[in-house]
C-alpha cells in the first residue's frame, strides 16, 4: 500500500495540499496528527489511559476534563493529538478500539516507528470509513524516518515565499517569531528537503505554492502523473466536497482558505504585512534561497 505525506513549514499551504489530496477518490488524508505529540517519555499505561480518557471527552467543549496529576506535559500533548484526530471524522468508539488494540497487542510509543504505527492505524481507519484505498497525512516527521518506515511513500514539500510565510505567521496564530528565526528555519527546511530529493527523486516532490495557486490544474495534473495516480476533477473541487476537514475545521488556522477555490489572494502579502526592517532582515539571511527559487529580492 502506498502512503502520501505532506510536509513543510507552518503557513506554507500544507493544509491546502492535504485537502486537495483528500478530495481524490482513492486517497484519504488526515491532518496534523504529528507523531511527536505522542513522544511523551513516560509510562505506556499512563499514556494509554490519557488517550482513552480524552477520546471519551471528544466533542465536549469544557477544558481540562482530565488532567493527570503525574504529567501535565502528557495531558497537553494528548489533548492536541485527539483534537486533531477529530478532523478525520473518526468516531469515539472506533478510535478507542484502535488505541486499545495498539496497546493490547503490546504496542508502545517509545520510538517513531511505534508512534507511526498507531497513526497509521488511525489513518487507515479513516480510509475505511470513506471507502478509499490509500492513506496519507500532513506530517512533521523527518524525511529519513518516513523513507525508512514507508519506503514506497510519496512526500510533498510545500515551498512558499518565506516572506509570505513570515507575514502569515505574524497575522495568524501565536507563533511569536522574529523574521530572523523564520528565515533561518525556512532555509534549513528547504536544505533538508533538497537532500532528500537527491536520495529519493522518484518519491520526493516540491510543490511551489505560487504555481499551485496560479495554475492549479496544470500543477496538479503533473503531480498526479508524477505519482502515477489518475487525474480527477474533484481535486479542483475540494472545497465543494463533503470532506471530514470541512465538518471539523473549527480552530484550524486555514479553515477559511480550504472552504474556497484555490486563489492567489495571499501571494506577496509580505509587501503590506511586513515592516521594512522585517523584510530587510529576512532577505539578508535568505536572499540566496529566495533567488534560487525565483522569488524577487
Amino acid at each position: 500500500m502506498r502512503q502520501f505525506f505532506v510536509r513543510g513549514l507552518s503557513r506554507t499551504g500544507g493544509t491546502l495540499m492535504a485537502t486537495i489530496l483528500d478530495a481524490h477518490p482513492q486517497i484519504a488524508m488526515s491532518y496534523e496528527i504529528y507523531e511527536h505529540l505522542l513522544d511523551v517519555g513516560t509510562d505506556e499505561t499512563l499514556v494509554c489511559e490519557e488517550l482513552t480518557a480524552y477520546v471519551d471527552h471528544m466533542g465536549n467543549s469544557k477544558k481540562n476534563l482530565f488532567i493527570n496529576k503525574h504529567s501535565e506535559k502528557v495531558s497537553k500533548n494528548i489533548i492536541k493529538f485527539i483534537a486533531r484526530i477529530k478532523r478525520s471524522g473518526i468516531s469515539k468508539e472506533a478510535l478507542r478500539e484502535v488505541i486499545n488494540l495498539h496497546f493490547g497487542q503490546g504496542g508502545v510509543l517509545s520510538t517513531i516507528e511505534d508512534r507511526m504505527l498507531l497513526i497509521e492505524a488511525i489513518c487507515k481507519l479513516k480510509g475505511k470509513d470513506v471507502g478509499k484505498e490509500y492513506w496519507g497525512a500532513k506530517v512533521a516527521s523527518g524525511y529519513s524516518d518516513l523513507s525508512v518506515i514507508y519506503p514506497k511513500s510519496c512526500v510533498f514539500f510545500m515551498l512558499r515565499d518565506g516572506r509570505d510565510m513570515c507575514a502569515s505567521r505574524k497575522k495568524n496564530g501565536s507563533f511569536n517569531q522574529t523574521a530572523e528565526k523564520v528565515a533561518k528555519g525556512w532555509c534549513k527546511q528547504i536544505e533538508l528537503f533538497e537532500k532528500f530529493m537527491e536520495k529519493a527523486p522518484d518519491r520526493a516532490f516540491m510543490v511551489k505554492y505560487e504555481e499551485l495557486t496560479s495554475n492549479p490544474e496544470q500543477v496538479l495534473k503533473k503531480l498526479m502523473d508524477d505519482i502515477k495516480m489518475p487525474w480527477d476533477d474533484q481535486l479542483l473541487d475540494f472545497y465543494k466536497k463533503d470532506l471530514t476537514i470541512h465538518k471539523n475545521s473549527t480552530g484550524h488556522l486555514s479553515a477559511e482558505q480550504i472552504n474556497k477555490p484555490i486563489n492567489t489572494s495571499s501571494v506577496e502579502r509580505w509587501r503590506k504585512d511586513l515592516t521594512e526592517e522585517e523584510i530587510s532582515t529576512f532577505e539578508e539571511i535568505a536572499g540566496d534561497t529566495l533567488r534560487k527559487y525565483g522569488y524577487i529580492v
